[in-house]
């Protein structure tokens, strides 16, 4: 009779036990490595993360702050940092235009809107650099490449690659131009070691337009870009060189001075030629 009962009972038992081992599980994190319910309630957003976003942070502040520019000015500054370093570029340097509208003064600010900028260029600039390869190896190999191929379907691949090339440049130079063009205002109005760090940031980047579109217009000389290209490598040598004149009277006594001369020598081929005086 007593193992009867046990055995009429057993399944009970043995469901009681399973009902006590999860909840155990979920509450305690027996045999889990968790810290029990805790963590469970943790992934649910409705009890909140661990970190407030502080770029939503950020934005309410704006708000708030309305057209106040006390207030606006430092909320929208928040703002773009924080848009910043989400890695959000657009949006970041809408708000950076704003803040500068409002504190056009500020050359950190307009060095941080111009870093954003070179982050444009140099994602371009990587694309720009493939497709140009592929202009080159699609063009044909017994012509010089400024010559159309005469084969239709290498004729397209050609055309197409010369088409993406031009696109990347385009946008390569509208990005580059607002780069070097922000950091030449932010060089105005900075001093001290602020200056000196925004025109080492000018005086290569300059460099290395130069060359970018020295090379555009040399490997895609068919693009309609190719004519503006050399009007922006130009443009850029004559800003790329007023940094680096700049830096040179901050390094006569480096080990820097030689090869600051040496860039300076090398683009001034480049450099739109000075207008003469009057008198002269």
């Amino acid at each position: 009779m007593f193992f009867m009962r046990i055995r009429r009972h057993a399944r009970w038992v043995f469901i009681l036990l399973a009902l006590v081992f999860a909840l155990a599980f979920a509450f305690a994190g027996v045999g889990s490595g968790s810290t029990g319910v805790g963590d469970m309630l943790g992934g649910f957003s409705f009890f909140g993360s661990g970190s407030p976003d502080p770029v939503k942070a950020a934005q309410k502040k704006v708000d708030k702050a309305g057209k106040d520019s006390a207030k606006l000015a430092p909320a929208l500054l928040e703002l773009g940092k924080a848009q910043a370093a989400k890695d959000t570029t657009e949006t970041a340097e809408a708000t950076y235009l704003r803040y500068i509208a409002l504190r056009p003064k500020d050359a950190t600010a307009r060095h941080n809107l111009a870093l954003l900028y070179q982050k444009d260029a140099d994602a371009q600039y990587s694309q720009l650099q493939a497709v140009t390869n592929d202009v080159v190896q699609s063009a044909p190999a017994s012509e010089p490449a400024s010559k159309l191929v005469t084969d239709p379907i290498s004729a397209g691949i050609h055309s197409d690659a010369v088409q993406k090339a031009t696109d990347f440049y385009k946008a390569y130079s509208a990005a580059k131009h607002k780069e070097l063009d922000v950091l030449t205002a932010a060089v105005a109005l900075a001093g001290g070691t602020e200056r000196s760090n925004i025109l080492a940031q000018l005086g290569p980047e300059g460099t290395t337009a130069v060359n970018t579109a020295l090379t555009f217009s040399s490997y895609v000389p068919e693009s309609p870009q190719a004519a503006t290209a050399q009007q922006d490598g130009s443009t850029w040598a004559g800003q790329a060189i007023v940094a680096y004149k700049a830096l040179l009277k901050l390094n006569q006594s480096t080990a820097l001075k030689a090869q600051i001369q040496q860039r300076i020598t090398e683009l001034k081929p480049f450099a739109p030629t000075p207008a003469k005086s009057a008198g002269s």
